[in-house]
């Protein structure tokens, strides 16, 4: 009888060992970034990522819901101006940006396994080799004529000159209380990622077109929707380590917000 019980003991352990390593096996084979390609995934978010609130809270968003992402960061010096204009506006805030977006991509993936492998490299675009006049002369009357840029020369207009040398929509992060919304949100449809550009727009706005490769996922959320959904979802912790001030000053050592900025001005408290 005492063999007998030590027998079933041993099979009973082997079984359990069995088990596990199996269950161990699975567990890794979730892991695989090819898994992830192939078999769970079915397409891949391009997102504008600049370190800052809105981008920020989109890509906590698809992480969140296991989405593949690949993020893009303009680092070019004269995204905002001209770089032959002397008067241009010098970017400021390069460095802290990427800081932004390194120490956030380090909390996603500690606080979801999966990050590791669903936020992709960021690809820094450094320059826009052989930019299209049309775009240009586009977003040109856009600013001109509608006021729908502050700058006649701006990331709009680089971002726009990317999506045409991408074979993937790409997504803008412009909440509903953004500049840029406001002028735009009359001109789109459906919601999230498949909200886009109408295909017949009025005589007045037809240089919007140039907006036909852009997703707006984010432009009927505030600031504050952005800030209750975080909450709900548990992320707002890494929402608050996003960057938003264009002019950072230098506070002991290290480069602090301004608190005078617009961007600063509207940033919610975290």
């Amino acid at each position: 009888m005492r063999y007998l019980f030590l027998s079933v003991s041993v099979i009973i352990i082997i079984l359990y060992w069995c088990y596990s390593v199996e269950s161990y096996t699975t567990f890794k084979k979730t892991l695989d970034p090819e898994k992830y390609r192939k078999e769970i995934l079915t397409d891949t978010h391009f997102v504008c990522w600049t370190g800052g609130y809105d981008s920020t809270f989109r890509i906590c968003q698809l992480i969140r819901a296991r989405e593949r992402v690949q993020p893009i960061y303009l680092s070019m010096e004269d995204v905002d101006d001209d770089r032959t204009n002397k008067n241009r506006v010098q970017r400021k805030n390069k460095k802290n940006e990427i800081q932004s977006m390194e120490k956030i991509r380090g909390l996603l993936e500690d606080k979801y396994l999966h990050a590791k492998y669903l936020l992709l490299p960021t690809l820094y675009i450094n320059e826009l080799v052989s930019p299209y006049p049309e775009i240009q002369k586009c977003a040109a009357y856009l600013y001109s004529k509608l006021g729908w840029f502050t700058r006649k020369v701006n990331q709009y207009e680089r971002i726009l000159q990317l999506t045409y040398k991408l074979s993937e929509p790409l997504e803008i992060c412009v909440g509903n209380d953004d500049g840029l919304s406001k002028s735009i949100k009359k001109f789109v449809v459906d919601v999230g990622r498949n909200c886009r550009l109408v295909h017949k727009l009025p005589h007045k706005y037809k240089c919007a077109c140039i907006f036909g490769g852009v997703r707006f996922p984010i432009i009927h959320l505030t600031k504050e929707d952005m800030l209750g959904i975080a909450t709900d979802e548990g992320y707002e912790k890494v929402l608050a380590q996003s960057w938003s001030c264009w002019t950072p000053v230098m506070v002991k050592g290290q480069y602090l917000p301004c608190g005078q900025c617009d961007m600063c001005r509207h940033r919610l408290k975290l």
